[in-house]
């Protein structure tokens, strides 16, 4: 009974804030969605998180500069975060007020990062019906690319193009920065809303925080000449035409 009576409560708060609080252009689904969006109110950030994008290390970042406890993994960091699902409707409201914050990452870089962690490991079962799955080879990477383009890409969040992934269209964002560039992007919107960055983070690297979980970190970027050739890179740019697009990427076949 208690369960049903949260249950509405939540779904009379995202009724109300929709009609009364939230701009017409938020994408709600999104936005109410346990991992899509952060809220740090401490520095008043709303950051987007966006799979396979960094956001882990960001979260982490943020926690950190917001004074959280130290969290013994992953799993208990995130928990801490507060998200639109925890807020009252004057918090809602309050978002108004906040730095909306971003990070992109390479198309080319994120979907073999995304099968380098999700599919080649073989490790997560959830994903057993992958093409690829088990095979780390560019063989194995070939059949995940091809399995996107016949539709797989709405298989898991992690696969979707990042331009799904937003709450709100990008023209919005207080700051959209780059993973490739993050350890300039973030100290740079840090400082503009005037938050102090701790000496000792290293914003040129993952926190440690998501380095200590095994398979997480898939150093993708310095792999690509491995697992990419010109027929894989074309197949990526189609199946990833929006994020190229929307998000100024460079495209091999250029």
């Amino acid at each position: 009974m208690k369960k049903l009576i949260s249950l509405k409560k939540h779904k009379l708060k995202k009724a109300i804030a929709k009609k009364l609080i939230l701009r017409n252009d938020i994408n709600h689904k999104n936005f109410y969605n346990a991992d899509c969006v952060a809220i740090f109110p401490e520095i008043r950030v709303c950051f987007n998180r966006i799979k396979k994008s960094g956001n882990t290390s960001v979260c982490a970042v943020f926690s950190e500069i917001s004074g959280y406890p130290e969290a013994a993994n992953t799993i208990e960091m995130k928990r801490r975060i507060s998200t639109p699902h925890s807020l009252r409707l004057s918090e809602l409201r309050d978002l108004r007020n906040y730095h909306s914050f971003l990070v992109t990452r390479d198309p080319y870089t994120r979907a073999l990062s995304a099968f380098l962690d999700k599919v080649g490991s073989g490790k997560d079962a959830l994903f057993q019906k992958v093409p690829g799955f088990g095979d780390e080879s560019r063989e194995g990477f070939a059949k995940f690319v091809d399995f996107l383009g016949s539709g797989g890409i709405s298989f898991d969040r992690h696969f979707w193009p990042q331009t799904d992934l937003l709450y709100q269209p990008v023209h919005n964002f207080s700051y959209v920065a780059k993973l490739e560039n993050l350890s300039h992007d973030l100290p740079d919107f840090l400082q503009k809303i005037g938050v102090s960055v701790p000496t000792h983070l290293q914003l040129d690297r993952p926190h440690n925080l998501e380095k200590s979980e095994p398979g997480k970190v898939t150093s993708a970027q310095s792999r690509l000449s491995r697992y990419y050739n010109d027929t894989l890179y074309r197949d990526v740019e189609k199946i990833y035409r929006a994020d190229f697009d929307e998000f100024n990427y460079h495209r091999h076949s250029a």
